[in-house]
C-alpha cells in the first residue's frame, strides 16, 4: 500500500472507532425496550454482544474498505464482527456463572479490565478468522492472529484507562482509534508488503 493509504486507514480508525461505540451504544438502550422481556442481568448481556458485533462489523467494514484493493473478500467484515460478539458472549457467561453484571460502570469499577480482555480476546478471535485471507500475501500470516489480540487490547486499555482516570474526557476515545488505526497500519504493512498488486 502506498503511505497516503495508510494515512487514510489511521484517520478512518481515528473517526470510526469512537463512531462504532457510539452506534453500537446507541443500538443497546434501543434493545433495551426488548430486554425488558428478560432478567436485567440477561438483558444487558445480550446488549453487549449486539454491542461487540456492531463495533467488529464496523470496524471489519472500514478496514476492508481499504482491503479490498488486494482482492481479500468482504468475509473480512462480517468475520469481524462475528469475532467480537464471540468475545462479548464469552465474557457474558463467564460473568452470568459468577452472577455480575456485564453493564460495569468504567470508573467505578473493574470495568476498565473487563473492556481490555473483552476486546483482546475479540482482536485474537477475529485475528484467527482473518487470518487466511492474508496467506497468500505472506508465510507469516499467523502471526495476525496474535497480532489483532494485542492490537485491540492496547487500544482498549489506552482509552479506558484514561477515562477511568478521568484525563481527557470521552473525547479520549479518538486515542483508541487512532492507536487501533497506528497499530494495525503497521502490522498489515509488514504481512501486505511483498503482494505485486498493485
Amino acid at each position: 500500500m502506498k503511505i497516503d493509504n495508510w494515512l487514510f486507514w489511521i484517520l478512518a480508525h481515528t473517526v470510526v472507532f469512537p463512531l462504532a461505540l457510539l452506534i453500537g451504544f446507541i443500538a443497546v438502550h434501543l434493545f433495551s425496550f426488548i430486554g425488558q422481556l428478560f432478567p436485567e442481568i440477561i438483558a444487558s448481556g445480550l446488549g453487549y454482544i449486539l454491542w461487540g458485533g456492531i463495533v467488529g462489523g464496523l470496524i471489519g467494514l472500514t478496514q476492508w474498505f481499504f482491503l479490498k484493493r488486494y482482492q481479500i473478500s468482504s468475509g473480512w467484515i462480517w468475520k469481524s464482527a462475528v469475532g467480537f460478539a464471540l468475545a462479548e458472549t464469552l465474557m457474558v457467561i463467564i460473568l452470568l456463572s459468577m452472577g455480575v453484571d456485564r453493564n460495569i460502570d468504567l470508573i467505578l469499577s473493574f470495568g476498565m479490565e473487563i473492556w481490555t480482555l473483552t476486546y483482546f480476546v475479540g482482536g485474537g478471535i477475529t485475528g484467527f478468522l482473518q487470518s487466511t485471507y492474508l496467506k497468500k500475501f505472506s508465510l507469516q500470516y499467523r502471526y495476525w492472529i496474535l497480532a489483532n489480540a494485542f492490537i485491540w487490547g492496547i487500544s482498549t486499555l489506552l482509552w479506558t484507562i484514561l477515562i477511568k482516570y478521568r484525563i481527557g474526557g470521552n473525547a479520549i476515545i479518538l486515542l483508541g482509534g487512532l492507536g487501533l488505526g497506528i497499530l494495525s497500519a503497521l502490522v498489515l504493512n509488514l504481512l501486505l508488503k511483498k503482494t505485486r498488486i498493485e
